[in-house]
């Protein structure tokens, strides 16, 4: 990380085969509302990222946050990769166990808020006399 004082900003310099372009991406986008962001540099060997706040900060912080953010999504990409299976089975099996159930067809025959089998709904509003 470098840390431009004078200029305002701060470079970061990303090694992508250890982080993802996903999670730059992903971390860079969660800091658009706080800073100007470049990105910048060949994917296949080095990322820069220019990080310039649109507030005065502290820009040591201001990169360290980054990099935490990053660090988040990496994490959350590789274990979303490890277990994409098991969340298909689980939807997969969440679908199956509420589509066509009994449960489902007798929720169905179960009378309704507004059945009035006993023909005691009636207008609040008072009746008019015939005369």
């Amino acid at each position: 990380m470098q840390i431009l004082e004078k200029e305002g900003f701060v470079r970061i310099t990303l090694n992508p085969n250890i982080y993802p372009l996903n999670a730059i991406y992903s971390a860079a986008y969660v800091f658009m509302d706080r800073a100007y962001i470049i990105l910048d540099g060949n994917p296949d060997k080095e990322i820069i990222v220019e990080l310039h706040p649109k507030r005065p900060a502290n820009l040591e912080g201001f990169g360290r946050q980054f990099n935490n953010e990053l660090l988040n999504y990496c994490v959350y990409q590789s274990q979303s990769e490890k277990f994409a299976g098991v969340q298909e089975v689980l939807l997969q099996r969440a679908l199956e166990t509420n589509y066509g159930t009994e449960e489902a067809e007798e929720a169905e025959k179960e009378p309704s808020y507004l059945d009035d089998p006993l023909g005691i709904m009636k207008p609040w509003s008072p009746q008019k006399k015939k005369r």
